[in-house]
């Protein structure tokens, strides 16, 4: 079969070459073209090959589904190319690398939703084009196969410049990490919103990741806790101390000069030292055991103490005037014994 085709190639040569004189050759089990002693099959020796005419397409095939060598000539300067691919049992041609004339390369079949990967034969590094109708479905992406020949993608760069880093799947954890021991940025995708996160930790010799802050896509950040350990509706959890020069709180509701007010229904000493007796803290002030296991709100908790110093301030003008009153009162008692 081989010498068949090659046979037909060589009369389309003779053909295309016939009447120059410095033109032999031989088929002694080998075709010759300008040597009368050819080393393999097909030797063509100090000349040019040509193929096709211009405005022409040529293609070197195998007679069955095999791989295909395309050229193409044109009076239009980008639509010159040589293309490697490969043919299917009809004779179809499907092209897989083009090379152009300007010096680029087309990767892949050329249509309008077409996926090329190029990779290692067994399980490896891999690199994939994906050409679309829709902008959104247009990417580069590197990533890897394994031995059954499956892609996994673990980096995409999409045409509208966005980045997508994982292996793109509902439940996904994707590290970046130094070799050995070192600082980790860990990225977790999820069907529950909750388990969405940011991760900033650090990776030990053994490549055991820690994190040392978390970001929730709710908006939490939790330092040195877990995403199951940032209950309720707090935006920042911190596990340990925090120092820092200023902290500034910007509370939402009333500050506590409600106290002042006129209307206001200031509670009895006496009803106070009764509350005190049976409840052992004082008004709208958490108990001990509340504060141990729920903590406090600082702003709130602020806002609470200032109501007492207030209170505390009330009573103690009442307890001015009562004393004032009483000194009156001894006094003019005074002047009476004298």
């Amino acid at each position: 079969m081989k010498k068949q085709i090659l046979t037909l190639l060589l009369l389309t040569i003779i053909y295309l070459s016939y009447g120059q004189s410095n033109t032999s050759w031989s088929t002694s089990n080998s075709i010759g073209i300008g040597t009368t002693q050819p080393n393999s099959i097909f030797h063509v020796d100090n000349g040019d090959l040509t193929l096709g005419h211009n405005q022409s397409i040529t293609l070197i095939k195998t007679q069955y589904f095999g791989g295909a060598l395309r050229f193409k000539s044109s009076s239009d300067s980008w639509d010159r190319y040589l293309q490697l691919g490969n043919v299917d049992n009809n004779g179809t041609f499907y092209p897989s690398l083009s090379v152009q004339t300007d010096g680029s390369f087309i990767i892949g079949r050329q249509t309008t939703h077409d996926e090329t990967i190029l990779k290692t034969k067994y399980f490896g590094g891999a690199i994939k084009f994906k050409s679309s109708n829709d902008s959104w479905d247009r990417y580069l992406q590197l990533g890897y196969v394994d031995n059954n020949d499956t892609y996994y993608p673990t980096f995409s760069v999409q045409t509208d410049g966005n980045f997508i880093i994982g292996k793109q799947t509902t439940h996904d954890e994707t590290l970046f990490k130094t070799k050995y021991a070192g600082g980790a940025i860990k990225f977790k995708s999820s069907i529950d919103s909750w388990d969405r996160y940011l991760q900033l930790g650090n990776v030990d010799n053994n490549g055991v990741f820690s994190p040392r802050m978390t970001i929730g896509t709710d908006g939490k950040i939790g330092i040195g806790v877990s995403v199951n350990e940032m209950p309720g509706d707090s935006k920042l959890y911190v596990a340990g101390r925090i120092m820092t020069e200023e902290v500034k709180v910007m509370l939402k509701s009333n500050w506590a000069d409600f106290v002042f007010d006129k209307n206001y229904n200031l509670i009895s000493l006496y009803d106070l030292e009764y509350y005190i007796a049976e409840n052992n803290h004082l008004p709208n002030i958490p108990s001990a055991n509340k504060v141990e296991k729920e903590g406090i709100n600082i702003g709130e908790m602020n806002s609470k103490l200032l109501q007492k110093i207030e209170e505390l301030t009330l009573y103690t003008i009442e307890q001015e005037k009562k004393i004032d009153k009483l000194e009156k009162q001894i006094n003019e008692l005074m002047n009476l014994v004298k």
